[in-house]
């Protein structure tokens, strides 16, 4: 039985099936019929029918009108509302500096509209670059999925992997930490064809490449930059002691998911005794609740992902061209910020092109580390004020670089993550309305 509330009065459901028919549904019950001597919770003992039809569901409890959870849930509800309110205060405060900062301290006058428009003319068509790049890190993926999806049922399915990368950005990029496509890019490919345990695997195999990708990317780019193996410009030199700090952590943190995999693959015991040192130290600190539990959810998690990556980790031919996808998706992501730096005028005399974008990759990348951690959706408000530093080190100097910073940088974050949320958002609901029509004409 469950509970129900009708104009501010509980009221109790049931489940029952009919004779007649085939299919069960809920039917309420006075609340009068119910004894008023019954526990919430209590265990209620059923007598199983000598002879069944249809589908038949036994309830093994009844619940009550329970205060408590109404209580938590508000609570629960008001939570999330001030942490919306915090998060939404929080980044219009750091748009809001980082304008403050471009238009009323800087020295120098705003460029006049002839002088914007020459810069545009120029280079206009690096924008156009700037979203063929956001294409690339959606068709990388695709890509990847792909790959994988072939060396698993001996099949590309690219449309279909290439719709789940816009699911898995979309719900990526709306959730903290971007942990919340997953599941959704595991649902659309097995509607779309693919074999249920696939469909598991491929985003965990996907996932798993991704950050180790970025981890051995954020890795290079430290130590290219701090031995200055590029010769990146001066003003751009702004990654201080302590970013350098915070990258480490942060790859460090995206490090630790394919880490723990790998130790499991090799060696299960040692993977278990230091997943249970982490979470006893947790404990200890006040932060994890039941060690046991979280031990066992944790461990079954981690065996699962390993089971499910030892068939593209075993073969150094798919592993290494997996991985090399990832560079390449990864880099995508970088080459937006590079190409809008392009559109709004940034440029190095004497430096090719290629190593201009080598260097602002390397920026990116470390920066990309420094904010993995930060549990905002997207990394906003941390994206926004670190960025920030690579836009005003690459347009420093420019006659016209006295208000541009800000158009730049929301240019940038507008095609580096708010485009992701458009298109995802187009695409499901576009999908489920061609699927609702398909099942539509399907029943006709």
């Amino acid at each position: 039985m469950g509970v129900m509330s009708k104009k501010d009065k509980f009221v109790y459901s049931k489940i029952e099936v009919d004779e007649g028919s085939s299919e069960p549904k809920i039917v309420d019950v006075p609340l009068k019929s119910i004894d008023e001597n019954f526990e919430k919770n209590e265990e209620i003992v059923h007598e199983e029918p000598s002879e069944s039809t249809g589908k038949q569901i036994v309830m093994n409890k009844v619940l009550g009108a329970i205060d408590k959870n109404d209580t938590i849930d508000k609570k629960q509800a008001l939570f999330k509302r001030i942490c919306s309110v915090v998060f939404i205060v929080f980044v219009v405060a750091v748009l809001a500096y980082t304008v403050y900062q471009d238009f009323f301290t800087e020295q120098g006058q705003p460029p006049t509209w002839a002088q914007v428009r020459e810069i545009f003319s120029n280079s206009w068509f690096y924008l156009v670059f700037a979203f063929v790049a956001l294409f690339l890190c959606y068709f990388f993926k695709a890509l990847k999925l792909s790959f994988l999806c072939k060396v698993k049922t001996k099949k590309w399915h690219f449309k279909t992997c290439f719709g789940t990368g816009v699911i898995g950005h979309y719900y990526n990029y709306i959730t903290p930490l971007a942990v919340g496509g997953q599941p959704f890019e595991v649902y659309h490919l097995s509607k779309h064809g693919v074999q249920g345990g696939v469909a598991a695997a491929l985003p965990i195999a996907s996932f798993f490449m991704q950050q180790l990708g970025f981890v051995i990317l954020g890795v290079v780019s430290l130590i290219l930059y701090n031995n200055n193996t590029l010769n990146i410009p001066n003003n751009m030199h702004f990654i201080s002691p302590v970013f350098n700090s915070m990258a480490i952590i942060g790859l460090i943190c995206c490090f630790f998911v394919p880490g723990m995999v790998m130790v499991f693959s090799m060696f299960p015991k040692l993977g278990g005794s230091i997943v249970y040192f982490i979470i006893s130290l947790g404990h200890k600190l006040k932060i994890v609740k039941d060690k046991d539990a979280l031990k066992e959810k944790m461990t079954k998690n981690i065996l699962q992902n390993s089971s499910c990556l030892k068939t593209f980790v075993t073969n150094p031919f798919i592993f290494f061209v997996a991985l090399l996808i990832s560079f390449a998706e990864n880099l995508s992501l970088c080459s937006i910020a590079f190409f809008t730096l392009k559109f709004f005028g940034y440029n190095l005399m004497d430096v090719t092109l290629w190593r201009q974008w080598a260097q602002v990759c390397v920026l990116c990348m470390i920066l990309y580390s420094v904010i993995s951690f930060i549990p905002t959706p997207g990394n906003s408000g941390a994206a926004d004020l670190s960025f920030r530093l690579l836009f005003v080190g690459g347009l420093q100097g420019l006659t016209t670089s006295f208000g541009i910073v800000s158009p730049a940088l929301l240019t940038w974050r507008f095609i580096s993550f708010y485009a992701f949320i458009v298109i995802g958002f187009i695409f499901t609901k576009v999908s489920k309305r061609l699927e609702k029509k398909k099942e539509e004409q399907e029943q006709v």
